[in-house]
This record gives C-alpha cells, sequence and structure tokens, in this order.
C-alpha cells in the first residue's frame, strides 16, 4: 500500500514536473523578487519560525540547531504568499546563492557542502514515557546542497546521532528535499519533494520514536489583472512510524490535501486574500478524516524592515468510521520580523492547526506562540534568544474511546556564536524545555548544554 501510494501520487508528479522545467528557458522573475531584496525577505520570514510548531512534525525533545544548520525550520519560496507558514522544502538559505558561495562547480550544476558537529549534554530527556535521563549526544551532519541549474535545489543531509546513555538507540537519520520553480507567461509554478526518517524523542510520543516522511507539493499562481491574483496547491504527505512506544499504539497517516487563494493587491505591498480547501486523511488504525477550510489573509511588507503576514478561519474535520460528532475548531498563522537596526532581528510567530495524532485511534489541535531575537556584534559575533509556548489537546476519533490528554509545552534557547572564515560559525548554546500533561508520563524538564561548529561553502 505505501509503494503503491507513491507510485501514483509522487513519481509521476516529479517527473512531468522535471521534464517542464528542464525543458524550458523559464526563469524566477515571476516572483517578482530580485537579487538582495529577495535575500533579506527569505531570511526574515526564515527568522519567524525559530520556535514554530507545524503541521505535521512533532516537537522534537533534543535543542534545536542554528537557524542556518535547521532540516526542520524550511519554508518554501514564496509564490505570490500561500497559506502555508512552514513546510519541509528547501532551506532559504539555498534559494538565493552568491558567485562566491560556489566552489565546486560543473558546468550548470553548483554543489555546496554544509558539514556541521554538535556536542551536547542534557537531563530530562525520556527513552520512553516517565523515564527520564541523563545523557551526553554526539551529532554529526555531512550535508550538501546541490543547485541543478536555475530552477532546481537539492539537498541531502544524514544526522549521525550517538548518546552516552544505552537507553538510546544510536542511529542516523536522514532529510532529502528537492525544490523547482520557474514562471510561464501570467503563470508561476513550483514543485517540492521531500523525504526525511529520523529516530529522535518526541514530547507527543513521550520517547524516541521513528518514523518516515514522504512529502510532495505542487503550486501554481496565476495573475488574472494587476490587482488580482489565483493560486492553487495540491499536496501529499505520508508518514509511517513504529509500532509502538511503551504500551501506547502509534499509527501512520496518509494525508492529501489542497487549498486555494484569490488575493486583491491594493497595493505593491499589501495584499488581501480568501481561500478555501480541503482534505483527505487515511489512518492505519482508527477513523479515517475528510475536513474543509474556510480562511482569509493578509500580507504586507510597508518597508525593508517589516515582514507581516497573517491567515486564519476555521476548520471543519469529519471522522467517516465512528460517530464522533464533527470537529469544527478555529485555524491560524501568523508570522511577523522586524529589523529593528540592520544588527537587531525581533520576531514573532503564531500557529493553530488540527491533525491525525501519532497515536492510533486520537486527533491533536494544538496551538504555539514563539518569539526571537537575532543580535549581532562588531559583524562576528551573534547572540540569539529563542522562546516558545504551546498547548496540545487530544481527542478521540471512535465512539467507546476515552482520551483526555492535554499538554502545555514551553521552552527557551540562548545560543552565543562566532563567524569565522567568512561562512564558518561556532557556537555554544543553553536550551530549557518543560512539558506538562494530564498524562504524568509525557511530563519532564529537561536542560541542555553543548557547542556546535559548522561551515557552508
Amino acid at each position: 500500500m505505501v509503494k503503491t501510494c507513491l507510485a501514483v501520487c509522487g513519481v509521476p508528479l516529479f517527473s512531468t514536473f522535471f521534464h517542464l522545467f528542464s525543458s524550458r528557458g523559464l526563469s524566477w522573475s515571476g516572483t517578482g523578487l530580485k537579487g538582495k531584496s529577495k535575500l533579506d525577505l527569505l531570511q526574515g520570514l526564515l527568522l519567524c519560525f525559530l520556535s514554530c510548531v507545524f503541521s505535521g512534525a512533532a516537537q522534537p525533545v533534543l535543542a534545536p540547531p542554528p537557524t542556518e544548520f535547521s532540516q526542520t525550520n524550511l519554508v518554501t519560496l514564496p509564490l505570490s504568499g500561500t497559506n502555508q507558514l512552514a513546510t519541509n522544502e528547501v532551506g532559504l538559505t539555498t534559494l538565493v546563492p552568491t558567485s562566491s558561495q560556489r566552489l565546486l562547480d560543473f558546468g550548470p550544476i553548483h554543489i555546496h557542502p554544509h558539514p556541521f558537529y554538535r556536542f551536547s549534554y542534557g537531563n530530562g530527556i525520556q527513552a520512553q514515557p516517565g523515564q527520564q535521563t541523563k545523557t551526553a549526544v554526539n551529532e554529526f551532519s555531512p550535508g550538501v546542497l546541490i543547485e541543478l541549474g536555475t530552477h532546481w535545489r537539492l539537498d541531502y543531509t544524514p544526522t549521525l546521532r550517538f548518546y552516552s546513555s544505552s537507553r538510546f538507540k544510536d542511529g542516523t537519520d536522514h532529510s532529502v528535499a528537492l525544490n523547482g520553480g520557474t514562471s510561464y507567461q501570467d503563470w508561476r509554478l513550483g514543485l517540492s519533494q521531500a523525504y526525511s526518517s529520523s529516530s529522535q524523542p518526541l514530547v507527543e510520543t513521550g520517547g524516541q520514536t521513528d518514523q518516515e516522511n514522504y512529502s510532495t507539493s505542487v503550486s501554481a499562481g496565476y495573475q488574472i489583472n494587476n490587482a488580482m491574483s489565483l493560486e492553487v496547491g495540491v499536496s501529499q504527505n505520508l508518514r509511517f512510524v513504529g509500532a509502538s512506544v511503551a504500551t501506547e499504539q502509534l499509527s501512520d497517516s496518509r494525508d492529501w490535501s489542497t487549498m486555494e487563494w484569490l488575493s486583491y493587491h491594493a497595493w505593491s505591498k499589501f495584499s488581501l486574500g480568501l481561500g478555501v480547501g480541503g482534505g483527505y486523511t487515511d489512518v492505519q488504525v482508527g477513523s479515517d478524516m475528510t475536513y474543509e477550510q474556510l480562511q482569509g489573509r493578509i500580507q504586507w511588507q510597508p518597508g525593508e524592515k517589516l515582514t507581516f503576514s497573517l491567515n486564519g478561519g476555521f476548520e471543519d474535520r469529519q471522522f467517516l468510521d465512528s460517530r464522533v460528532p464533527n470537529v469544527v475548531n478555529p485555524i491560524f498563522g501568523c508570522a511577523v520580523s522586524y529589523h529593528l537596526f540592520d544588527q537587531t532581528t525581533i520576531s514573532l510567530n503564531a500557529s493553530r492547526t488540527v491533525s491525525a495524532s501519532y497515536f492510533a485511534r486520537q486527533v491533536t489541535e494544538s496551538t504555539s506562540i514563539g518569539v526571537g531575537i537575532r543580535q549581532r556584534f562588531f559583524g562576528k559575533l551573534f547572540f540569539d534568544i529563542g522562546a516558545g509556548y504551546g498547548t496540545t489537546s487530544y481527542g478521540a476519533t471512535e465512539t467507546g474511546e476515552t482520551v483526555s490528554r492535554g499538554d502545555t509545552y514551553e521552552n527557551a534557547t540562548f545560543r552565543l556564536g562566532f563567524a569565522f572564515l567568512k561562512d564558518g560559525t561556532a557556537s555554544l548554546f543553553y536550551n530549557w524545555s518543560h512539558n506538562s500533561s494530564s498524562d504524568a508520563g509525557f511530563s519532564y524538564y529537561s536542560n541542555q548544554a553543548g557547542m556546535e561548529l559548522g561551515y557552508r561553502f
């Protein structure tokens, strides 16, 4: 079933768009952003997601890596704006490379290694619910970004992780992302294909959890006239997990969704949009689901220093194989980035999402808010502060099931870094996180500290 879904839904889309983009002399110019202004905007948006918990990805317990080496806090190239505030796509630091970065060139192929190493030590890390453990962790990520001409980006990053505690199993995570985009007349087209496998401790499952994720998304935007534009997006997300964590049964999920936006551009840097969409979620254990969404959107960039994006509305979710009543919930996403000075950036993000839980026969409703500050000193030193707060409630998707778990999550990360040899960074960090759960096995306090070393060629 898994391989069939991938063959039917993933490969044809990938092949079709690869042929389209590689056979036509098309360019990125349809985005309306060029050169340094594009890079500044993308980097500003990336900082907005430092603490964001996004749909489809459970919050890891281990401290997050620096933004420039993160494999999870990734966003897509804006396509006249979409409702996706964070997705598993190519990192912003790779979209607009400079000529000085291209050290390994083979015709239209440009190779950019980005090795990263981290040593950390922490307490309160759970291998299983209720088993809080102290452990040292060594992580090495010898990643590489490959630019395939002017339209494609391929990034592969393995992460080798070794624990000092025997309660955890060592392993290698993998993250692969292929992204492409182009414009043709009044159309703008985009495609992303991503794969990841990991075995990290997660807040939701309360322990080390094996999982594989496959995602495919296709987007198209059409400029109707000077004031109106239409955007269409279709995505597929497949998640496969281990059989269980302690006594809790886990469940695979497959989600197909679409979202369409009609936008009115009041002026060049302000737009209003109305979006409708829906999807279908097939779960291995429990009731399958369908859902519909109605959202509004505001996008505003009053100047080079401030970027603001807000979307919100309602979702109506149905459970097809049970008598559990429909669930109607507010959903929203917000990202604000403000460059107070050239050396200071302040960011804010917030979101509310509904999705199938990792646990069988359950659904989660999650709300999160995060703030971040980055301060540079003398061009070489930088200091980052990131803090987040979130709540997650769990509900049953089948009659006869009783689920009453509710979590409150808080975290803060402090990082002091130094830039060397132009593209290298070395840093010290401290991370504190706390999850308070109505189910005691999922509550924990964790303090983690360590050092990091990375370089982007």
